[in-house]
């Protein structure tokens, strides 16, 4: 899959993206902290509770994170180092 999305980013010129995945146990303060726009979020909708949003972290998209809730499991640890997140700064080309 990976290999096809590159293809694809290369074909539009897509720029390089950085992209951080957060899984936490408090999605409200996670995205409250990682987000200028978003200071009054709440998970809370008509439909339900949102489990995830993605949010830019800068004004052009370059910087992006997807904070998703673990629900009412604790926070998800690295070694016992404190919340686990991802980066994944380009595309493989």
């Amino acid at each position: 899959m990976h290999p096809m999305i590159c293809v694809i980013a290369d074909g539009f010129g897509t720029p390089d993206v950085d992209l951080t995945v957060v899984l936490t146990g408090d999605i409200t303060a996670s995205i409250r902290t990682r987000s200028e726009t978003e200071r009054d979020f709440s998970p809370k909708r008509a439909g339900g509770t949102v489990a995830g949003k993605t949010i830019s972290l800068v004004r052009d998209f370059s910087a992006t994170a997807i904070v998703l809730d673990t629900g009412d499991a604790a926070t998800v640890t690295a070694a016992g180092s404190g919340p686990l997140t991802g980066t994944r700064s380009t595309y493989a080309k």
